[in-house]
């Protein structure tokens, strides 16, 4: 018998199916469940998880990761949007949105400026690339000038035109203290996903420098997912 792969939707269907069901699919499958394989990200053409990782239990070794920098040149704190989600502009970057060089805050006040620590990938290319490949963040590091910066949280808004959700929040200040010494940097496990309909905003303190670093996980690809596919596809071909 083959193996049957659950994917997420296919384990909630059963989560929410009756004890009688569940019973019925585990004997189909074979006694006590026997040749299930649980979805662990392994072999899907879909997900681009990199290097020698093979699965979502190994994001945290995978090496991904983008740095930026704000500068507040102000005399007052500002707010910053370090993702647009599909508000970003066409033409023009929306109020608040970090760019490489000068921008304005979610106010359009001035004094807000982005840069980019990879000289060959700008803001705006990572931006656009979790744009068209959701990508997961597994942790963030934050560095600043301003020790009260670290007391600015982080808000994740879910853009969905359909289904007004609420935010998520990263306290980076929650983990400073108590084994850290610096009192300037701040390392956060988080388990959020970049794309498209993410909107994430925070305050700058005036006159600070912050320094993000996003370690990302998973990447979903459909342009890797194709060129899998094709390969596959073509491998068949010429054994058939």
């Amino acid at each position: 018998m083959k193996n049957l792969i659950l994917t997420m939707p296919a384990l909630m269907g059963l989560a929410l199916a009756g004890a009688s069901d569940r019973t019925r699919f585990a004997n189909a499958m074979g006694e006590g469940g026997s040749g299930v394989s649980l979805y662990t990200g392994e072999g899907d053409p879909s997900i681009s998880i990199d290097g020698n990782v093979k699965n979502f239990s190994q994001e945290g070794h995978i090496g991904k990761e983008f740095t930026f920098t704000i500068d507040n040149a102000a005399t007052a704190s500002r707010t910053a949007r370090l993702f647009a989600g599909y508000n970003t502009g066409d033409n023009a970057a929306l109020a608040g949105q970090l760019v490489d060089g000068a921008f304005t805050d979610v106010n359009g006040n001035p004094g807000l400026s982005g840069t980019s620590a990879d000289p060959d990938t700008s803001i705006r290319q990572f931006q656009r690339y979790v744009e068209r490949n959701p990508t997961r963040v597994v942790h963030v590091r934050i560095q600043t000038t301003v020790a009260s910066q670290l007391q600015q949280a982080i808000k994740i808004h879910k853009l969905n035109p359909f289904n007004q959700q609420g935010s998520t929040t990263i306290k980076p200040a929650l983990v400073v203290g108590g084994n850290q010494f610096n009192d300037k940097i701040a390392d956060v496990a988080v388990d959020i996903q970049l794309d498209d309909l993410s909107d994430i905003t925070t305050n700058l303190v005036a006159g600070s420098s912050t320094t993000y670093t996003f370690f990302c996980g998973a990447t979903l690809s459909s342009s890797q997912e194709l060129a899998v596919k094709a390969n596959t596809a073509k491998t068949n071909l010429m054994l058939g």
